[in-house]
C-alpha cells in the first residue's frame, strides 16, 4: 500500500479496522434486560447491573447541554435504572417493590438499593414472613408492646 502522506494512511486504517459500537450497545441492552437476581444477593445482583450500566454510559455519553433539557432526560434515565433494578429482584421483594412504585417520584437508585439491602436483611434473620406486609408486622409490634404496658401478656404475632 503507498500513500502519499500519513492522513491518508491514517484514513485508510481507519476505514479498514474501526468497527461500530451497535453491536456492544446491543449486547450490554440485552444483557442488562435478562439479568434477574436469581440466587446472587441484593448486592451482588446490583453490582452487575450498575457494571452494565456503566460500561454502556461509556459507549453513550450524555452530551453536555446548559439549557437545562438534560435535567428531565437524567431523570427519565435514572428512573429507568430504578425500574430496571426493580424487575429483576426475586418475588419476595415484591413488598418492597410495591412501596417504592407508589413513591412519586420514584427513589433515587442508591435509595432504592439501600431500601432492598435493609429488606434481605430483615430476611435473613426471619424478622417476618415474606409474604406478610410491613403493616400487620408494625401493628403486631405495637399490639405487642401496648399489652405488656397494659400488663397482658403478649400474644405471638406470627
Amino acid at each position: 500500500m503507498y500513500v502519499d502522506n500519513a492522513i491518508e494512511m491514517w484514513l485508510d486504517l481507519h476505514d479498514r479496522f474501526s468497527q461500530g459500537n451497535g453491536p456492544r450497545i446491543f449486547q450490554l441492552k440485552q444483557k442488562i434486560h435478562a439479568l434477574t437476581q436469581g440466587s446472587n444477593g441484593v448486592s451482588s445482583y446490583f453490582t452487575k447491573l450498575k457494571i452494565l450500566w456503566d460500561e454502556l454510559r461509556e459507549f453513550r455519553p450524555t452530551p453536555p447541554c446548559s439549557c437545562g433539557g438534560m435535567k428531565d432526560l437524567l431523570d427519565y434515565h435514572h428512573q429507568d435504572y430504578v425500574l430496571q433494578f426493580l424487575m429483576g429482584l426475586n418475588e419476595s421483594f415484591s413488598q418492597i417493590r410495591a412501596q417504592i412504585l407508589m413513591s412519586d417520584p420514584l427513589s433515587p437508585i442508591n435509595k432504592v438499593f439501600s431500601l432492598a439491602i435493609q429488606e434481605e436483611r430483615q430476611h435473613s434473620v426471619g424478622c417476618f414472613s415474606p409474604n406478610m406486609p410491613f403493616v400487620s408486622v408494625a401493628y403486631g409490634v405495637a399490639s405487642s408492646s401496648y399489652n405488656a404496658y397494659k400488663g397482658k401478656k403478649d400474644k405471638p404475632f406470627m
